[in-house]
């Protein structure tokens, strides 16, 4: 009995580790914070992109603050946060920046469009 060890002798993985929210996390968390607060002030989300985008980096730039603190994941590029942030709520999320690419003549999607997506340059 004493080749057996004991429960506490066994390493335990650090509980803040283990719960450490992923980027997309972060990201989703800060997208339902701008979703409420559009909501809340009342912006329709396709007419009034750059109210939602000051929003965006109103609820960013708080998160960055918060992180400082230790209490939440900092995010590494604030503006493409900021940017996925504004695809998500007032465009076409993962289409938004084929959209926006002036070499991108069509975009074709098959399937999902965040897994399968087919760019055709412009000539």
């Amino acid at each position: 009995m004493a080749l057996l060890s004991s429960p506490s002798a066994t390493p335990q993985p650090d509980a803040a580790l283990a719960a450490a929210p992923t980027p997309e996390d972060v990201v989703s968390e800060l997208d339902e914070s701008l979703r409420r607060l559009v909501r809340a002030e009342g912006l329709d989300p396709q007419r009034e992109v750059d109210a939602v985008r000051r929003l965006a980096e109103g609820v960013v730039r708080e998160h960055d603050e918060r992180s400082l603190t230790g209490v939440v994941a900092p995010v590494a590029d604030a503006a493409a946060v900021v940017a996925e942030l504004v695809a998500r709520v007032s465009g076409f999320g993962p289409l938004q920046p084929l959209l926006d690419d002036p070499e991108i003549e069509k975009s074709c999607t098959v399937g999902r469009p965040d897994k399968a997506v087919r760019m055709i340059p412009r000539r």
